[in-house]
């Protein structure tokens, strides 16, 4: 048996994505429930739900929630360009979330594109955990 490091590895991933009507970004505000949120430990958003309504409202309100309840929000940015239409519908989502949030996960690209979209949020609130993945290489 041989053990292999990543980097002797050439790794070669394709992907295709059809994401029209997709059921993650039907959920609406009436689906979210107060009582489910209070009694959980954390919710994680994800940036994906924050780019077409209804479910950025239904996101936005199961933050508010948390916050009320005090359960912690884990917000993964999860940034995916073609979901989006322009980069102010970007920052005022992850902004509301990201402000609110107890831990942010992203990859170092999506930290550096959130921290430039929406870099005011560091001047009005207290910084969250941040986590950052290194992508499968762990570079």
């Amino acid at each position: 048996m041989r053990i292999v490091q990543a980097h002797e590895v050439e790794l070669v991933s394709y992907i295709l994505m059809y994401r029209n009507c997709i059921a993650d970004l039907q959920l609406h505000v009436d689906d979210i429930d107060e009582e489910y949120i209070r009694q959980s430990k954390a919710i994680l958003i994800s940036g994906t739900a924050l780019a077409e309504s209804p479910s950025r409202e239904a996101a936005i309100k199961a933050v508010m929630l948390a916050k009320k309840n005090n359960t912690k929000v884990i917000f993964d940015i999860d940034y995916r360009e073609y979901n989006w239409k322009n980069s102010d519908e970007i920052s005022i989502y992850y902004s509301i979330v990201a402000k609110e949030a107890d831990i942010i996960m992203g990859s170092r690209e999506e930290f550096d594109l959130t921290e430039k979209l929406i870099k005011e949020i560091k001047k009005q609130y207290s910084e969250p955990l941040k986590v950052i993945s290194t992508g499968g290489l762990g570079r």
